[in-house]
């Protein structure tokens, strides 16, 4: 994927992209999307679980970012920006039932949820061969969890949050997104059982950047 190769390069595009001249504005917003649509819809699938709803949550990625373009400060890089776009994004779309397949989210709080959970971060198994199955029955399993215990794998594992940053992205408790790991992690542990004795059990992390 073509990526944006030093900060030059990224601060010419945001001139680009907020020029006065529409063409050469328009040309630059083409340009950015090209560069991050790849990456931005590989985290909208991981977050939404099918093709149709990351479709849609990557289409309005792009209508937020053009809306909010005049505002970006670059206080941040664009991808950093545009991730933070997608998980909000995600968070709105199943609160507000905008998917069209995936199940809501779900805004109860945990009441027990303020304990520290020791094997909230337990590793998955680990595959050590076959990269077809690190990506098909994964991401396969990954599809199956609930839209909030998805949400915080994902952000967890694919996108590496600490579980305090991840509190603070979901606007929910540390004690929740313990919760919500410990109970993804042994409900994936659950659905990859078949196959545990191809795998060890040593890090989850790497199954999942092996799939990026």
């Amino acid at each position: 994927m073509a990526q944006l190769h030093t900060l030059s390069d990224e601060s010419n595009l945001i001139d680009r992209m907020k020029s006065g001249d529409a063409s050469v504005r328009n040309a630059a917003f083409q340009e950015f999307v090209r560069l991050n649509m790849r990456r931005v819809h590989a985290l909208a699938y991981q977050l939404s679980g099918n093709s149709d709803d990351a479709d849609d949550l990557t289409q309005e990625v792009f209508v937020r970012a053009l809306e909010a373009l005049p505002r970006f400060q670059a206080a941040s890089t664009l991808a950093t920006w545009l991730h933070r776009i997608t998980v909000n994004l995600h968070i709105d779309f199943t609160r507000s039932g905008r998917y069209r397949y995936s199940s809501a989210w779900d805004d109860a709080r945990d009441n027990d949820a303020t304990h520290t959970l020791t094997t909230a971060a337990s590793p998955l198994p680990d595959a050590s061969t076959d990269a077809a199955f690190r990506h098909e029955h994964f991401e396969q399993a990954l599809r199956t969890l609930p839209a909030q215990q998805r949400t915080v794998v994902v952000l967890r594992y694919v996108q590496e949050f600490s579980l305090e940053e991840i509190a603070q992205e979901l606007g929910v408790t540390l004690g929740t997104v313990k919760t919500l790991i410990f109970r993804a992690v042994r409900s994936l542990r659950k659905a990859l059982r078949i196959y545990q004795t191809e795998f060890s059990t040593t890090t989850f992390s790497r199954i999942i950047h092996e799939n990026k």
